[in-house]
């Protein structure tokens, strides 16, 4: 039998916890070893893997021990308690303001894909809608056209994606050309001055009824975006009647007026539209109640940084959800009003201004933002916006008594619609721009959109309004 010196060794109790277990062995060590010394053969008789990872010891209560000293000197006691477990390097907290949270959001959101795939089919749009109407243009002629276009841009980009947009322009292209001008019902022998007040009546109730509904139903359904987007279609119903008071028909349709109050109220819908447009990062961030971090100036009180939001990331979130919601809501309105203000107003000349720049500022601003549904809610729109130009220079499409569009105004179209049908081919060589190019598009971003609230409010009305009342 062998004894054991009980004054030179320790009976311990040995907790070695390694990959989120925990495996206890009671073994009799010498009081002159350190746990470095023999942490291997420990694992080996408890029969687990050796890590590389250094070691650390604790006492059950939790107090570090010493690996290196001998376990004499580490003031344990027969039948104690030691636990083990390899050292792990534990991340240091990052404190992330509201700003840099915003941007690792938006960094995380996947980009857009097939956008200039969407210009070519809006392109090709606006090629059928300019050829469909061109006087004195033979029929085989209106289907060659487009057609070949079509068939080019699939040679050129080789892409797959053109071949539907190659038969459906084909067929679109056919029924056009076959129908001759088609002409919308106007709705003349209905509409009247009460008439657009009535309408206006109706559009403000339904909007003020969509978004008290709305509000109503953001207890029961949680999606921020969803409520955001209704509430934005909402206000642009409400929109859509102030610029229907606008209207006022000449005392020569007082008999037989038309639906164009619809150009006055979309007209105003776009105005409001691109103003909503410039302000909604900061709408959103106001809204969701992200604060940004406050440094003290020179001779403040230091303490002015120290109160910082603790939900800031749910902030960020929610600020993201927001504007994604008033993104989408935009382009709901802003496409079909587009194309009213386009299809509808006596006004060529200024509707096809009008939507030149709103499809340049849209197009030069969607891809600023790096998230899909915010990158799309603004292209759709700009694409429209596009197919507008065409609807401009052609105005048999919706009146076939209208007299034809200025030689001018349809060449100046069928070069905006061939620059955004080409769009797949070149829009490559984008990305290889010089800083000083970008300089000089950012601008005429900004001119675009400068140029877009005066378009609008003429076409809304409001200067023919203020010449009336002599200010």
């Amino acid at each position: 039998m062998t004894t054991i010196n009980t004054s030179h060794t320790l009976r311990l109790t040995v907790r070695i916890e390694l990959f989120d277990a925990s495996t206890s062995i009671d073994l009799t060590i010498p009081t002159s070893s350190s746990l470095a010394e023999i942490i291997d053969e420990i694992l080996a008789i408890a029969n687990l893997p050796t890590n590389p990872a250094p070691w650390c010891a604790t006492t059950v209560a939790g107090q570090e021990l010493d690996p290196t000293i001998p376990l004499a000197q580490c003031h344990l006691t027969q039948g104690d308690i030691l636990v083990i477990s390899p050292i792990t390097e534990t991340p240091t907290p990052v404190v992330r303001d509201a700003a840099e949270l915003l941007e690792n959001l938006t960094q995380a959101t996947p980009p857009p894909i097939g956008t200039v795939f969407c210009a070519g089919l809006a392109g090709l749009l606006g090629l059928i809608l300019l050829v469909a109407t061109l006087p004195g243009v033979p029929l085989i002629l209106r289907l060659l056209i487009p057609v070949v276009a079509a068939l080019g841009m699939l040679l050129w980009t080789r892409k797959l994606f053109f071949t539907p947009i190659t038969v459906g322009g084909i067929s679109l292209t056919t029924l056009i050309a076959i129908a001759g001008s088609p002409t919308l019902p106007t709705g003349a022998h209905m509409s009247d001055s009460q008439f657009a007040r009535m309408w206006a009546l109706a559009c403000a109730c339904a909007g003020i009824v969509l978004i008290v509904s709305t509000l109503l139903l953001r207890f029961i359904t949680p999606h921020i975006s969803t409520i955001s987007t209704l509430i934005t279609i909402g206000s642009s119903l409400i929109i859509m009647a102030v610029g229907a008071c606008f209207y006022h028909p000449p005392l020569i349709a007082l008999t037989d007026p038309t639906w164009s109050w619809l150009v006055n109220a979309a007209a105003l819908v776009v105005a409001v539209g691109i103003i909503t447009l410039a302000f909604s990062p900061l709408l959103s961030i106001k809204i969701a109640g992200v604060r940004v971090p406050q440094l003290p100036t020179s001779g403040q009180d230091l303490s002015i940084s120290d109160a910082n939001q603790t939900d800031t990331p749910r902030r960020a979130l929610l600020a993201q959800h927001i504007l994604d919601g008033i993104m989408i809501g935009l382009g709901c309105v802003l496409s079909p009003a587009i194309i009213v203000v386009c299809g509808w107003a006596p006004q060529r000349n200024f509707s096809f201004a009008l939507a030149v720049c709103m499809c340049l500022s849209l197009v030069v601003h969607a891809h600023r933002h790096h998230g899909s549904p915010r990158t799309w809610s603004l292209w759709i729109p700009a694409m429209a916006a596009a197919c507008g130009t065409a609807l401009s220079a052609s105005p048999h499409l919706i009146d076939s008594t209208a007299p034809p569009a200025h030689p001018g105004l349809i060449i100046a179209a069928f070069l905006v619609s061939t620059i955004v049908f080409t769009a797949p081919g070149w829009a490559k060589h984008l990305t290889d721009l010089e800083p000083t190019t970008v300089v000089w598009v950012e601008r005429a971003e900004l001119l675009s959109i400068a140029a877009c609230l005066p378009l609008a409010l003429h076409l809304v009305g409001l200067f023919s309004l203020l010449r009336g009342i002599a200010l």
